[in-house]
């Protein structure tokens, strides 16, 4: 797939009811296959390397179409995004739940304590950061660490002022000189009437480490990052069974969205 075929994609996407299209880019689906593209759905068709498996990225008005054609592909089958309304018709229908998300809103950082200076990570750093977040893999549903490649991508990423996220970078905490912890943080927004938001897109700390505070210090400092960057308000995303975090992010003023952010699923042969 080139990068017209993806912006087709998702264009063509947002004409449906629902899909999980909406915060996927380019390099999520470059090698996915479009099976499906009529009235009634979009399928997208790929393989999803970290869960080792298959995955249908979609878009349609009705759950009949996508289950219908997943259930027809007969593989073990990962999807996304799925409304709360058709979660039990699919239940019924051998599909079982992976993960849930909540979205986590902290609305105004004027109140937010200061912390000590943030070191941001370098370029040559990147390879320790993957190995941190390698060792807590799985401690969160869907977490799987991140690569150097992937790091380096994002602390170099685009932040012109046509880019949707600006200051993208990943601050450290360091023990004995040891990475002990990273966040990624990034800011998006600047535009919105209710104030730009910081969004933390990830919080790991080396298991070896945990229990002494390392997360309440880089969640501190991402705040007050975010608000050097001009955020007003700042948003995070939590799984609903990664308790320890959900305290965490609590602790500070996060609150959670009645309705769930996201619910994945996969089908059962």
């Amino acid at each position: 797939m080139d990068i017209l075929n993806f912006n087709y994609i998702k264009e063509r996407a947002k004409k449906f009811k629902h899909n999980s299209l909406e915060y996927t880019d380019f390099d999520d689906i470059k090698d996915y296959e479009i099976l499906c593209d009529d009235s009634n759905l979009l399928a997208l068709y790929g393989f999803k390397n970290e869960f080792n498996m298959h995955q249908i990225h979609w878009a349609a008005d009705e759950l009949d179409f996508l289950m219908d054609y997943i259930k027809n592909i007969n593989k073990e089958i990962f999807i996304s995004f799925i409304p709360v309304q058709w979660v039990d018709t699919l239940k019924s229908n051998n599909f079982t739940e992976y993960a849930v998300f909540r979205d986590y809103w902290l609305n105004g950082l004027e109140f937010v304590p200061g912390c000590e200076e943030y070191m941001k990570l370098s370029e040559d750093e990147c390879e320790q950061a993957s190995k941190l977040t390698l060792s807590c893999k799985e401690q969160s549903r869907e977490f799987f660490g991140e690569t150097a490649e992937w790091f380096k991508e994002w602390i170099s990423s685009d932040n012109s002022t046509d880019s949707e996220y600006k200051d993208s970078s990943v601050l450290v905490h360091k023990e004995n000189d040891e990475m002990a912890g990273i966040v990624c943080v990034a800011t998006y927004g600047h535009k919105s009437q209710k104030g730009a938001v910081v969004w933390i897109r990830e919080l790991a700390v080396n298991p070896k480490f945990q229990g002494k505070g390392i997360g309440r210090k880089l969640l501190l400092q991402a705040l007050n990052y975010g608000k050097d960057c001009g955020a007003d308000r700042a948003f995070l995303m939590a799984d609903e069974c990664n308790n320890n975090a959900i305290n965490l992010y609590k602790s500070v003023g996060f609150m959670p969205n009645e309705e769930i952010g996201q619910i994945d699923m996969v089908y059962r042969v």
